[in-house]
């Protein structure tokens, strides 16, 4: 059996794995179009882009994602906390 410790990296491995994975969609992008691209999967999940924008920018920079990668995924435009809070009027 694996203690909570030894599998910790490899989700936090597989979380940032997706991470580069969706980016890489993008990287013949600009900046720009990358942002709006990042807008655009938000419409797709039902959430107002501003205030999902808010949401993220008001709790990322306190986050220590090398200490618990888990807060990428609760990030993501489809979690449940995101959809109660930042879903479209």
């Amino acid at each position: 059996m694996k203690s909570k410790e030894a599998t910790l990296p490899a989700e936090g491995i597989a979380y940032i794995n997706k991470l580069f994975d969706w980016e890489r969609k993008f990287k013949n992008l600009t900046p720009e179009e990358r942002q709006i691209k990042r807008l655009e999967t938000a419409k797709a999940n039902g959430l107002n882009p501003y205030k999902y924008l808010e949401f993220l920018l008001s709790r990322l920079p306190g986050s220590n994602i090398k200490i618990n990668p888990k807060v990428l995924e609760l990030m993501m435009p489809w979690d449940d906390l995101i959809q109660r809070t930042c879903k479209i009027d």
